[in-house]
């Protein structure tokens, strides 16, 4: 048999047949032919054995490129069908994935864009605490160290001029009323509409000369009225109309007052401590003579209604248990470092045993005292006479007013009692 013709034959049988038992038979029939197999079709090679006439060179060239088209070319087919079906298949699961998607947000939540939305969010504004509400676990939360939602930011503004100018004593009502008391009457300012009524104290049968102390009950809608004659009027401010005229029996001036619930709490010129239940007719049910030495400028009930301090003219500020008011009781307490009169007062809305004070002309000093153990935690100048004392219930701040000599606001700082503003 003809090589060459042999080596065609040989190259077909490869084509057709991808057999390694055929692929012998036909090198074995052409008889100048040797193979090497390397145990696959990849790694299949062909070697020859050149004639003088060189015809099986032309044989194995053409061998060689069946047998490369024969490893290569099904190869590649398959790998570019197997890319195509792949981008075919992500796009077709993109899209899937949105339609998905987009029903799952309009069928859970009733929109068709989810960034147009916030998932968990207020349908309206909640509603606020009704007006004059007041949290009876403040210090529970105060003392737990959980956040309170009145923090004092670390900068505020503060107005640096008065809005209003009262030249007269005057006290705040719940209901954002003013009460004047200007001689023997007393005017009524109310803020949000600067409406003026005027209260006529001026009785004639009490002889009064002027109105000495004034209070509002917890209400707001009644103001009590005490007088130089030692009397207490109350007033229904809405219908001006006074219901009621409580007397003492030593008609002296009373010249501050207090309120517990329905419990009034008044000291006088004689440095008497009365107590009045406004519930009963015989509405008087302790007195205590002699709780100061002279009389008595200030009196303030702390907010858990336990404690009662006085500040009198003898320069001291006595403290009373409520369990133990009697005519024969003693202060738990005394606070003798003024050097002047106290009447302004204030207890601490957060912690029920702190109490500021504020002395006359000749002291000018404000300071916090420690009524459960009787210590004093703080002293500051304040460079004039101190006539009232307010601590904030929304900052940990105190403000003070003053008289002699700079007659001056001053806001500070609890409890370090710097100055934040004057």
């Amino acid at each position: 048999m003809d090589p060459a013709i042999s080596g065609k034959h040989a190259g077909a049988g490869i084509k057709k047949t991808f057999g390694i038992a055929n692929v012998r038979k036909a090198l074995d029939a052409s008889g100048s032919f040797h193979q090497s197999i390397n145990g696959s079709f990849a790694n299949l090679s062909i070697s020859v054995n050149k004639s003088p006439n060189g015809r099986n060179g032309k044989s194995d060239k053409k061998l060689n490129k069946s047998s490369n088209r024969l490893a290569k070319t099904p190869v590649v087919d398959r790998q570019r069908s197997s890319d195509a079906s792949g981008e075919g298949n992500n796009s077709e699961n993109k899209k899937n994935n949105s339609l998905y998607s987009k029903s799952l947000t309009e069928n859970m939540l009733g929109v068709s864009d989810l960034n147009s939305v916030r998932v968990l969010s207020f349908a309206q504004k909640p509603k606020g605490p009704p007006e004059g509400y007041q949290n009876a676990l403040k210090v529970v939360y105060q003392g737990s160290g959980a956040t309170s939602q009145n923090t004092a930011s670390k900068y505020r503004v503060y107005p640096k001029s008065p809005d209003r100018v009262l030249d007269a004593p005057d006290y705040w009502s719940s209901t954002n009323v003013v009460a004047i008391a200007l001689r023997d009457q007393v005017y009524l300012w109310t803020a949000h509409s600067a409406e003026i009524q005027r209260i006529p104290c001026d009785s004639p049968t009490d002889n009064l000369l002027y109105v000495s102390s004034l209070g509002w009950l917890q209400d707001g809608s009644h103001l009590v009225c005490a007088t130089d004659t030692g009397r207490m009027q109350i007033w229904d401010v809405e219908r001006v109309k006074m219901i009621r005229n409580l007397r003492t029996d030593d008609s002296e001036r009373i010249a501050a007052m207090s309120f517990r619930s329905h419990m009034l709490t008044e000291g006088n010129r004689l440095g008497t401590l009365r107590h009045h239940d406004l519930r009963i007719a015989e509405h008087e049910v302790t007195k205590r003579e002699n709780a100061h030495a002279q009389e008595i400028c200030g009196v303030r009930w702390s907010p858990d209604g336990r404690f009662c301090a006085t500040g009198g003219n003898d320069n001291l500020v006595n403290i009373w248990d409520s369990v133990n008011m009697s005519s024969t009781s003693q202060p738990v307490c005394t606070f003798s470092d003024h050097q002047a009169a106290i009447k302004a007062m204030c207890w601490s809305p957060s912690h029920s045993n702190v109490l500021a004070t504020g002395g006359g002309t000749n002291d000018r000093c404000i300071k916090l005292w420690n009524v459960s153990s009787g210590t004093l935690l703080k002293s500051v100048n304040a460079e004039s006479q101190v006539s009232a004392l307010i601590w904030s219930e929304a900052y940990r701040e105190i403000l003070s007013s003053h008289g002699f000599t700079k007659h001056q606001l001053t806001l500070w700082k609890y409890p370090e009692m710097s100055k934040v503003g004057e």
